[in-house]
């Protein structure tokens, strides 16, 4: 899928269930004493759970403040992101029904 195609119902499928197949959120990050950083050219840190503390993941990169940041919030963003895809969803089908009984040349 490109950046710029339309997103399927299958697609959106796959979404959901890649997302109920996560640890539930809220997740956070935390500096990361767990490897050296100095042979790194950048920073580390934690992606973790806050439902149970458990390790997710270990972001190293030069971006890594915002790369961590990112990561940690992908699992709220998406889900807030898939539901307001269903909400506009079913918007676009209560407008289109109600244009339904219109004449074909007026639709």
């Amino acid at each position: 899928m490109s950046a710029t195609s339309i997103l399927s119902d299958s697609e959106l499928q796959a979404i959901r269930d890649r997302l109920a197949k996560t640890r539930p959120g809220p997740w956070a990050t935390h500096p990361g004493n767990f490897i050296d950083e100095s042979m790194i050219s950048g920073s580390c840190r934690i992606v973790w759970s806050d439902g149970d503390g458990a390790d997710l993941a270990y972001v190293c990169s030069r971006n890594g403040d915002h790369d961590a940041a990112f990561i940690a919030h992908a699992r709220t963003d998406v889900g807030r992101l898939v539901a307001e895809i269903e909400r506009l969803q079913a918007q676009v089908a209560g407008l289109a029904a109600g244009f339904a009984p219109l004449p074909e040349h007026l639709r």
